[in-house]
């Protein structure tokens, strides 16, 4: 069973290997084998580092390593502190990956298991190219190829030698003779792919080619990478393998690009994009290869393709050809969006979601849509107007200009004493919003609805500055993740039913919130609901208020973080930590309800500085719960401006006819008129994610 799951691993199959490993897990319990348990407990987590969370990964090897320590049999140790060191690679935590696959080294040597005295160098060698510990690295790799080379016949040596040839192109980029590596990691792959062309392996051949089409590729002989990468590229059709489909079918659009041929180049792409949802499995598990999350595997590609087509519409002098190129634009845009909400939550939810929902490019006749696309040499603005019109603005300002003004930008405005945030807030001003409002007719537009990219996720962007008045004082402002997967509707009935939860009290070494109290009584006052307080706000009473079938506002006052790894975020309840997993899951249940929930509210929240995935988390809740909107913040806001805030905010809501936008909006300029919180410390760190009506 444990070999059948490995096969049903390496082939992409990760939910059946799974549920083999269970299956062997339970076998091995019954008979009480304690070696066979270790190993199954170690290959479940080696799988659960492709399915998440990292922590029940990390749970089922830290089990695995405890019974291998008891019962010191070396292969066994060996194979466990394999898997461990798979794992805190993928974590990127390559110092300790290395310290452990130096560990699985010795017990495979002790073990005289060859195969894995090879994987453990294999991979040892592999991490040190990462910490491009340029001596150390030639050491291992070259005692890699050794143990590889020794090796009887069979699919995992030459696959190994495959991962080496690549290690060996990567270390090729930090030494003085870079040839010499490519030319022995060719040799690598030529061996390789005759021991599986001898033994009809389409899949290892389809793999040996394609890395062999890489290497022509980095040597500028394109021709022939385009030969070899269309043999890989066949083989990979042949055995339906998308991750290998994906790979040759863009490293072919790259090659083409390189030779000037633009149609087909596009095409190519067009192909590897769409793959892309089926994916997210293999590209996160590809361990065994550098470079494989997604941050690294897929956003490259989607960026060459949004670049390629934005030449081509500048190039193109027709207006409906360059009109259908921007469209093409925007739809690739939206997908890449649905790809990465998906890959932060490693859930597939989002596209049951996304599937309920009508593509709504048109909801508001005063909203324009605004695309920023940071491109590695400018920044582009993509507008999509309500009328149907769309306009792309080249801004010659790179992805460095942009990523260091955003950070500076994001540290001064937390420092409430100054106006020092003034100096970067004009220059993002100059960069994305100028170039905006000379395309809007005045009195035209009143909200503008951005799909912020990169680092634009970390900052308020109403709080950008034109030297006179903030950008809140000009239009209300919305965020969303895509408006695919945005529901624009106004509040259906007009009236909130809220579930109102909060703590004042201390909890957990966390401060007091003093003014919580006050916030959540005054919105009770004004729109009725239930309310959980203190000892009241628990995670199984909060569950049981969320069956409510009139509920559509939730709303939470407590402290809350996001951070770049969504099973490290959490909102604080009286009795301990509640996950944002879970309280999506909590919450999922609106999605199977005539009433949607129109709104989540957390008003204490915060984001981890800087850190684009966290706040892609805070984009994705609304998403992941199925809710139409989401409002919360960036960084900890002081508690009475919070509260002022959210007052104000559901004051304003209790207008039929105002928008959720325009209802924040108001809140904000309340705070920025008043003299002790006009700093937009204070009140920019709110942001309305989705549905802005």
């Amino acid at each position: 069973l444990i070999k059948r799951a490995e096969f049903e691993r390496l082939s992409g199959d990760y939910a059946k290997a799974e549920n083999t490993l269970k299956e062997a897990l339970t076998l091995a319990q019954q008979i009480s084998d304690r070696t066979k348990t270790a190993l199954a407990l170690a290959a479940l987590g080696n799988v659960y580092i492709a399915l998440g969370p990292p922590q029940t990964a990390e749970n089922f090897l830290i089990k695995a390593e405890a019974m291998s320590r008891e019962l010191s049999v070396p292969e066994l140790t060996a194979t466990v502190l394999i898997y461990q060191g798979n794992f805190y690679a993928f974590q990127r935590n390559y110092q300790r990956a290395a310290n452990i696959f130096e560990k699985a080294v010795g017990q495979a040597i002790q073990s005289k298991n060859k195969i894995l005295a090879a994987q453990a160098r294999t991979n040892a060698a592999r991490i040190a190219v990462e910490l491009e510990q340029n001596d150390g690295a030639e050491i291992l790799l070259k005692q890699a190829a050794t143990s590889v080379y020794q090796l009887d016949e069979s699919d995992q040596k030459y696959l190994m030698l495959v991962n080496l040839a690549k290690s060996y192109m990567e270390q090729a980029g930090n030494v003085s003779k870079p040839r010499d590596h490519r030319r022995y990691a060719f040799n690598l792959l030529s061996d390789a792919n005759s021991a599986f062309e001898r033994k009809k392996n389409i899949k290892g051949t389809s793999y040996a080619l394609g890395y062999m089409g890489e290497l022509y590729e980095t040597e500028g002989r394109y021709q022939e990478a385009l030969d070899v990468t269309q043999r890989a590229l066949f083989g990979a059709q042949q055995t339906n393998d998308k991750y290998l489909l994906f790979n040759w079918l863009w490293q072919k659009a790259r090659i083409f690009v390189a030779l000037h041929e633009i149609d087909r180049a596009l095409d190519a792409y067009r192909n590897a994009v769409s793959l892309l949802k089926d994916l997210r499995h293999q590209m996160s598990i590809a361990y065994e290869v550098p470079g494989s999350s997604f941050e690294e595997s897929v956003l490259p590609a989607y960026s060459q393709f949004i670049d390629l087509l934005l030449n081509k519409a500048d190039a193109t002098t027709n207006a409906q050809d360059q009109k259908t190129l921007l469209v093409e634009v925007r739809d690739t845009i939206e997908n890449l969006k649905v790809a990465e909400i998906r890959d932060y939550f490693r859930d597939e939810c989002v596209d049951a979601l996304q599937a309920k929902q009508k593509p709504l490019w048109k909801a508001s006749s005063t909203a324009l849509i605004v695309y920023p696309i940071l491109l590695k040499d400018r920044t582009e603005l993509l507008l999509d107007f309500p009328d149907g019109r769309m306009k792309r603005l080249p801004v010659p300002v790179s992805l460095t200009q942009l990523t260091e003004e955003t950070a500076k930008f994001r540290a001064l405005l937390e420092k409430k004493s100054t106006n020092e945030y003034r100096i970067p807030a004009q220059n993002l001003y100059r960069w994305i919003i100028a170039p905006v409002k000379r395309e809007i007719d005045p009195g035209q537009i009143d909200t503008l609805v951005f799909v912020p990219d990169g680092p634009l996720l970390t900052i308020p962007l109403s709080a950008l500055y034109d030297g006179t008045q903030h950008l809140i004082e000009q239009y209300a402002i919305a965020i969303t993740p895509g408006i695919k997967l945005t529901d624009p509707q106004q509040l259906a009935s007009g009236k909130i039913n809220a579930l109102l939860g909060g703590l004042s009290q201390s909890v957990e070494g966390f401060p007091a919130l003093a003014h919580v109290e006050d916030e959540l009584q005054e919105i009770q006052r004004l729109h009725g609901g239930e309310l959980l307080l203190n000892k009241e706000f628990h995670q199984q009473q909060l569950r049981r208020s969320l069956n409510d079938d009139q509920l559509n506002v939730l709303h939470i006052a407590t402290h809350s973080e996001l951070g770049g790894d969504i099973n490290n975020s959490f909102l604080l309840t009286f009795d301990g930590r509640l996950s944002i997993n879970r309280l999506a899951d909590y919450v999922g249940m609106f999605k199977f309800r005539e009433t949607p929930l129109e709104l989540i509210v957390l008003s204490a929240c915060e984001t981890a500085q800087g850190d684009e995935k966290a706040a892609l988390g805070l984009s994705g809740i609304a998403v992941r719960a199925g809710a139409r909107s989401a409002l919360g913040t960036l960084w900890k806001v002081n508690d009475l401006a919070a509260s002022l805030l959210m007052q104000e905010f559901y004051r304003q809501f209790k207008e039929p006819s105002i928008s959720r936008a325009a209802a924040l909006q108001k809140a904000q300029l309340s705070l920025l008129d008043d003299l002790y919180y006009r700093h937009p410390g204070y009140w920019s760190a709110f942001l309305l994610i989705n549905n802005w009506l």
